[in-house]
């Protein structure tokens, strides 16, 4: 067995020292909130796309034609509009990332952790935790010390910072990272399946 960081940043987290948990059978809880994720603006306590309202909304300040009714009470705000159509579109592109990078694990490396059903790890050393601990912004996060055993990848955190990129693109940057192409940073990503056992919780 080897010893490694996790940083929990979910509110129900509720492990305790010698606590064993088991990775890699169902999707994890990371995966869980993107694909459930639904994006949405709500005006007179209805619920509508971002895409139509966005669309709309950009009609009118462009002049070319009212907009319906049922928008009479948004905010018509370009900056509000603009913020709400960037955060619709950053979990879009999330999305499309996670689905790219399992469809090509699937196929031709699959014998690699799933990023859909693994836990994250951090080596156990000072700059990587110090690194992470910054890097993950969360008022309850938790950081915990653990054992575990099991499959582990390591993959450059480069590969998964993208954009509206084309799919093929995606699919390259897929490769790059199951391939563990440019690792050696204390940003690189841990993927595990398998079992940790908690060992202890680091004071933050």
């Amino acid at each position: 067995m080897s010893e490694f960081y996790h940083i929990n940043k979910t509110s129900h987290c509720k492990w305790k020292v010698g606590d064993e948990i088991s990775f890699g059978e169902k999707n994890n809880y990371l995966w869980e909130t993107f694909a459930k994720t639904n994006d949405y603006v709500s005006i007179d306590g209805e619920k509508y796309d971002v895409e139509k309202i966005s669309y709309q909304a950009l009609n009118a300040y462009k002049g070319l034609r009212n907009p319906p009714i049922e928008m009479k009470n948004y905010h018509f705000n370009p900056i509000g509009t603009l913020e709400e159509t960037t955060n619709s579109l950053f979990n879009t592109i999330r999305n499309c990332r996670e689905l790219a990078f399992e469809m090509i694990r699937k196929e031709y490396y699959n014998e690699l952790p799933s990023r859909q059903k693994c836990i994250w790890l951090i080596p156990n050393e000072k700059k990587s935790l110090e690194f992470w601990n910054k890097t993950i912004n969360s008022k309850t996060k938790r950081i915990y010390k653990v054992s575990a055993e099991g499959k582990i990848h390591k993959a450059a955190q480069k590969w998964v910072i993208g954009g509206t990129f084309s799919l093929e693109k995606w699919f390259s940057y897929a490769h790059n990272y199951w391939q563990g192409k440019n690792v050696g940073s204390i940003e690189d990503e841990y993927l595990f399946v398998g079992k940790i056992r908690i060992l202890e919780e680091i004071p933050i």
